[in-house]
C-alpha cells in the first residue's frame, strides 16, 4: 500500500473537506468516485494516484474514499479522526 504523505483540511469552511497527498506529482486527470463529485481521485500521467479529495467528510463520503484506497492500493491509516469528521 503506498502510504500518505500529507493530509490537507480547511477547519474554517462548514464542509470540512480535505485532501490526502500520496506523492506530489503534477495532476492530469480527475476520477468522480460519485455522481455529485464529493469524493475525488486526482491521477498522474501514468495513471497513479496522487491523491483523494474528499469534500464533505461524513459516512457516505469516508466509504467512498476507502473503496477508491483498495482500489488504487493506497493506505488511510490515522486518516479519520472524530476531529476532523463530525458524520
Amino acid at each position: 500500500m503506498k502510504p500518505i504523505i500529507e493530509i490537507t483540511h480547511d477547519r474554517a469552511s462548514n464542509l470540512r473537506p480535505m485532501y490526502i497527498y500520496y506523492t506530489r506529482n503534477a495532476v492530469v486527470r480527475t476520477e468522480a468516485r460519485n455522481a455529485a463529485g464529493s469524493v475525488n481521485v486526482d491521477l498522474d500521467a501514468d495513471g497513479d494516484a496522487i491523491g483523494i479529495e474528499i469534500l464533505n467528510p461524513n459516512d457516505e463520503s469516508i466509504a467512498l474514499a476507502f473503496e477508491a484506497a483498495r482500489a488504487y492500493g493506497l493506505s488511510l491509516v490515522g486518516v479519520f479522526d472524530r476531529e476532523l469528521v463530525h458524520a
